[in-house]
């Protein structure tokens, strides 16, 4: 089962940009880091940023950048993370100035991408093979 939550703290967000790690795709940056605590399953913690300087001064581009990468992320999420152990996830997706203009193929296929590449990263690897 999968929890959706969101980032509230401002010391959270710092946390995992001070010890997180980076994926950056053409559409987007992935910051994310993982904690293991015993939880009854898996929980992510998501915060979508869009920042003034980064994609633009209106309003209504940072809303579109967060609105694409949301609805991306939700397209892929139970794929990417369906076997993964009980832990805790917080992932911080950056929105780029491209994340606007570019097909939403694109950006789907970039956070797949990247989910793919956190989830394989967060298995468990087996000592013996």
């Amino acid at each position: 089962m999968l929890l959706k939550c969101e980032i509230a703290k401002l010391s959270n967000h710092q946390k995992v940009f001070e010890k997180g790690r980076r994926f950056k795709k053409p559409s987007c940056q992935f910051i994310f880091l993982t904690e293991f605590k015993e939880t009854k399953s898996f929980c992510l913690h998501l915060s979508v940023l869009a920042i003034k300087k980064i994609v633009g001064k209106k309003a209504v581009l940072r809303n579109l950048a967060k609105r694409r990468l949301k609805a991306a992320v939700r397209a892929s999420l139970q794929e990417c993370f369906q076997s993964l152990p009980c832990l805790n996830v917080s992932l911080i997706i950056m929105a780029s100035p491209k994340t606007t203009s570019l097909p939403w193929e694109q950006i789907c296929s970039d956070v797949q991408n990247a989910l793919h590449e956190i989830s394989k990263e967060m298995k468990p690897h087996d000592p013996l093979s």
